[in-house]
């Protein structure tokens, strides 16, 4: 909210320097984006992740998926491994369904 304010006193200010105020602005709207909490969206068609900027992965481009032990790992068929940490407990059921999930898309796709 600090950038957007600064921002609009920018253009008020009596020298009017338009671009400074623009990059306030602009600075709001990627604060805005970049503290916002990562989610990791998953579908039939692909793996989403909601970080700046957006990244999405297809189901393709991994070997394996899968989470234990309240850690997602991604194994990509480039090497590239991504682990993340859930942020509360997951029960055994949908920990399950989950990986069950994935290796059904995993098959599916490949």
């Amino acid at each position: 909210m600090g950038f957007v304010r600064s921002g609009f006193l920018w253009l008020l200010f009596p020298l009017h320097i338009p671009f400074i105020s623009v990059f306030f602005i602009i600075a709001a709207l990627l604060e805005r984006q970049i503290k916002f909490p990562q989610e990791i969206g998953f579908s039939k068609e692909a793996i989403t992740f909601n970080t700046f900027p957006f990244k999405n992965f297809a189901w393709e481009q991994l070997r394996n998926a899968m989470l234990k032990d309240n850690m997602l790992t991604l194994d990509f068929t480039n090497n590239k491994i991504i682990q993340k940490e859930t942020e509360t407990d997951v029960s055994p059921e949908t920990v399950q369904e989950f990986n069950e999930f994935c290796k059904t898309q995993l098959l599916h796709k490949s």
